[in-house]
């Protein structure tokens, strides 16, 4: 099989009717030729790990983009690319991924039942921005598991957009416009687990839109955020409205009302080496949070294990 696959060859019925594909690991052996094949051959696919792979941003765009021509007119129609697919992951890529990827993938015919993303940078830098995480959320109406760790140009316009906000305005001018925004929400996102370690952009605003607004979350981790602090988990109090600043009123007033949507289904928080998190962070959180069983603290030298029991620190 892999000799099929290396040569772009899926020649049988057995092909076709593939429902898990894992290429992982294969590095050269797997590039821009094999995944075009794939996604025109094994259009029943559902599951598709491609991790660790030579692929490229514009073999990635091509393949999810792939394109038909009508015979008798001429006319260039969607191909079922992936029409099945419900997992993808693409970590670890040999090329650091851009925007093409995610906006690619929000393109194909398989984006509204997608179900779970791994985007995550390991060797090569990320380039995905909150353009691509706008895509994202605005088209993968039912994703549950979402990892884009190590891209460093994702910022909180990202969280506020997965949590189903309606972006605010940018730039906020004077205080008669910030009083003017509402916190809108858009939809009721589905997302159970989101990884965003790395995402060195990301602020205590951010991480509180998510917690706002995301009912089913599961797992936080915000791993390597380095601005993120207590203000994030401690919605109530008057130094979080302080550190979120007042051109972000308009989510401040409904984190107040209320700070956590997700209070009785989180699970997970990961803040490892978020240098600002401290005991009254962490204390916070698991107070609106009561369900948590476990928080990864690993390299926050200024939480100790006063916080909880539950703190894990290795």
């Amino acid at each position: 099989m892999l000799e099929m696959v290396t040569q772009s060859v899926f020649p049988c019925a057995g092909f076709v009717a593939l429902r898990d594909v894992d290429f992982r690991g294969l590095g050269d052996l797997f590039g821009d030729k094999q995944l075009l094949a794939l996604s025109t051959w094994c259009i029943l696919v559902e599951s598709c790990n491609v991790s660790g792979t030579a692929l490229t941003n514009s073999g990635i765009e091509t393949a999810f983009l792939n394109h038909s021509v009508e015979a008798e007119t001429g006319r260039r129609t969607a191909a079922e690319s992936f029409k099945s697919l419900r997992q993808l992951l693409i970590s670890g890529t040999q090329q650091g991924l851009t925007d093409a990827v995610p906006l690619a993938i929000s393109a194909n015919i398989s984006a509204k039942n997608l179900l779970t993303l791994d985007l995550e940078a390991r060797a090569a830098a990320s380039q995905i921005s909150d353009t691509g995480i706008a895509a994202i959320a605005s088209e993968c109406v039912v994703l549950e598991t979402l990892n884009v760790s190590g891209s460093s140009r994702i910022t909180d316009a990202s969280l506020i957009a997965l949590a189903g906000w309606e972006p605010l305005p940018t730039p906020i001018a004077s205080r008669k416009t910030v009083s003017a925004v509402k916190a809108t929400r858009l939809r009721v996102p589905a997302l159970r687990i989101l990884r965003v370690a790395g995402c060195f952009a990301i602020t205590d605003l951010g991480v509180v839109a998510l917690l706002a607004g995301c009912a089913r979350l599961e797992a936080l981790d915000v791993g390597y955020c380095w601005r993120v602090s207590d203000a994030a988990f401690c919605a109530t109090t008057r130094e979080h409205a302080v550190a979120i600043g007042a051109a972000n009123r308009a989510i401040a007033a409904f984190a107040r009302e209320r700070p956590w949507a997700c209070a009785d289904v989180l699970r997970g928080l990961g803040v490892r080496f978020c240098y600002l998190v401290t005991d009254a962070g962490v204390q916070a959180a698991l107070a609106s949070a009561p369900h948590v069983d476990a928080v990864d603290v690993t390299g926050c030298l200024r939480v100790t294990s006063r916080a909880a029991p539950l703190v894990r620190d290795s």
